[in-house]
């Protein structure tokens, strides 16, 4: 029995607009597809979807939203650099939205960075 990964990558909303628009303007599926880079199959998905509820809008994904988005993990990294030996409770507190300890620390380890307080 073999388990087949399928791809979860997510299209952003105006290369899959691109797509609509060509096949409303008459071209076919295949040479819209090539003209938006996308896979002659994911270009019929996503034709597909479109038929059915008129919009390329991505459905909601489940689990709980990321905590850490890009702009304030940039702000833990700059605050880390700024004061190395600082607390990561200190970090925490100059930090908006509040997280935890934890987190500041999996950002840090992430990114390459490891502290011993």
């Amino acid at each position: 029995m073999s388990t087949h990964k399928t791809s979860c990558i997510q299209h952003d909303l105006a290369k899959k607009n691109r797509l609509i628009g060509a096949l409303l303007a008459g071209k076919g599926l295949h040479e819209a597809a090539q003209m938006t880079d996308f896979k002659k199959s994911t270009a019929a998905d996503i034709w597909k979807r479109y038929q059915q509820t008129g919009s390329t809008q991505n459905h909601p994904r489940s689990g709980c939203l990321k905590v850490v988005m890009d702009r304030l993990k940039q702000e833990i990294m700059n605050a880390a650099k700024k004061s190395r030996w600082q607390p990561f409770q200190e970090i925490t507190n100059n930090l908006e939205p509040q997280v935890s300890d934890a987190t500041i620390r999996n950002v840090l380890a992430k990114e390459g960075y490891h502290q011993c307080v």
